[in-house]
């Protein structure tokens, strides 16, 4: 028996996770499968990554989603964007048993419609309201067909993608995640000198943290110097890093590259969030393209990507679309798009021409019960003093400055609420840095 109450929480706005075994289990999951049979015409598409716990979960999900008369396609042990790109190319709705760059005892599920656009906040919350129901669907039993994905992606990214204009040496940092499973084939087949590390999947994690973060990443790092270039991934390959002579470049560095290459072939918008450095904007303003930003979540990119038919999309946390290429947060084709690119560079000159700006991220402990009315605090305390400036709350309380801007926003999984500043200059981020902390300081 469910205690439904007891799990509330694992039901966020944009996925569903928690702890295998404390939080989550099979019959959660065989639940969970059956009440999102709703959203499903005929035929879903599922796969899973490699965690110890993801197989049993992904059959059990499966058992849920026939029990109510719905077919399943099963690719199995993959990467999201590849199950994704299967419910692309079939025209059908996606689920993925994954964690992704969470500890290895975490698990859970992500779903997305054909066109590659997770499902949003309210769709999530009619699957909570369903499993928290009384509410079972049923019908004749749903058939299972098992499918093996990887020739049909491989194929389509071969041909979609251009080969490089010189040969590149890179490294690929698995992390022993599900990238592992496609990644050498692929960057090989188009020509590049590859290698590889942590290649075999292992849902442990046993050789770095699937976060990508300057901390996990040492050894690709310091092993990168005898590459042109690495790219490293996380579990389920939704994100990829990139990273050039030991260091690990930021999103906006990378985008800096990308936008390079795609603004001279079609200009349009490019889609980032509220977070993200005023570089990006440089190169979008030079290029007679215009930027749209969005709130913090790759979901609101993949969306505005899509409402905007943009040219391109980025988060901070390094999901990034290339809707030419795949028209959702795919890091392998990302990767293997960037490899070409690069190719056609001198990639030391472009990042001399990155500008050079200043910021922080400081967080501020608070009680969770309590961090909205505090934000309510403090953007009247702002609006008071800050009112001859842009104000932006979509998502937080931004101000843009002529020469910086600082962005509060409370954080969507821990009790804090962080202060983000980007100056041109150092003195001017230290002097926001004590402004505004102190702002904060006075409403906790």
């Amino acid at each position: 028996m469910i205690d439904k109450k007891k799990i509330e929480h694992i039901f966020r706005a944009y996925d569903i996770r928690g702890i295998y075994n404390d939080d989550i289990n099979e019959e959660i999951f065989e639940r969970i499968g059956n009440v999102f049979s709703f959203f499903v015409a005929d035929t879903v598409v599922v796969g899973c990554d490699n965690r110890e716990s993801s197989q049993s979960l992904k059959e059990a999900f499966i058992e849920g989603v026939t029990s109510a008369g719905k077919n399943v396609i099963d690719v199995g042990m993959t990467t999201k964007p590849i199950t994704m790109f299967v419910g692309l190319q079939k025209n059908m709705i996606s689920a993925f048993v994954t964690a992704s760059h969470l500890p290895p005892e975490y698990n859970g599920i992500k779903f997305a419609y054909s066109n590659g656009i997770a499902f949003p906040k309210e769709d999530n919350i009619k699957i909570k309201e369903l499993f928290m129901s009384e509410k079972t669907f049923s019908g004749k039993k749903g058939s299972v067909v098992k499918i093996n994905p990887f020739e049909d992606y491989k194929n389509y990214l071969i041909k979609k993608i251009p080969d490089p204009e010189k040969k590149l040496r890179i490294l690929l940092d698995c992390g022993n995640g599900t990238a592992g499973l496609v990644v050498r084939d692929l960057f090989e087949k188009k020509g590049y000198d590859v290698d590889t590390i942590f290649e075999e999947p292992d849902g442990r994690f046993p050789n770095r943290e699937s976060e990508l973060l300057d901390t996990t990443l040492g050894t690709a790092k310091e092993l990168s110097k005898k590459y042109d270039i690495a790219f490293a991934y996380d579990g389920d390959a939704d994100r990829m890093a990139l990273i050039y002579n030991g260091k690990l470049l930021s999103a906006e560095e990378m985008a800096f590259i990308v936008l390079k290459e795609i603004l001279k072939k079609r200009k349009g918008y490019v889609v980032t969030n509220v977070e993200c450095s005023r570089i990006i904007d440089k190169i979008v303003k030079e290029n007679g393209s215009a930027i749209e930003r969005v709130p913090v979540g790759f979901t609101y990119m993949i969306q505005a990507v899509h409402r905007r038919n943009a040219v391109y999309g980025i988060e901070r946390s390094l999901h990034s679309c290339i809707p030419e290429v795949m028209p959702f947060d795919d890091a392998v084709a990302i990767s293997l798009y960037t490899a070409y690119i690069v190719s056609k560079l001198d990639l030391e000159k472009i990042l001399k021409e990155v500008p050079i700006t200043f910021m922080e991220r400081i967080n501020f402990d608070c009680d969770e019960k309590t961090k909205f009315e505090i934000m309510n605090r403090i953007e009247k305390t702002i609006r008071d003093k800050y009112n001859k400036y842009e104000i932006n709350t979509m998502d937080g309380i931004r101000i843009d400055f002529p020469d910086s801007w600082i962005l509060l926003r409370p954080s969507n999984t821990s009790p804090m609420i962080r202060l983000t500043i980007e100056a041109d200059r150092a003195e001017r981020l230290e002097e926001l840095k004590r402004e505004f902390s102190k702002i904060i300081e006075d409403n906790l």
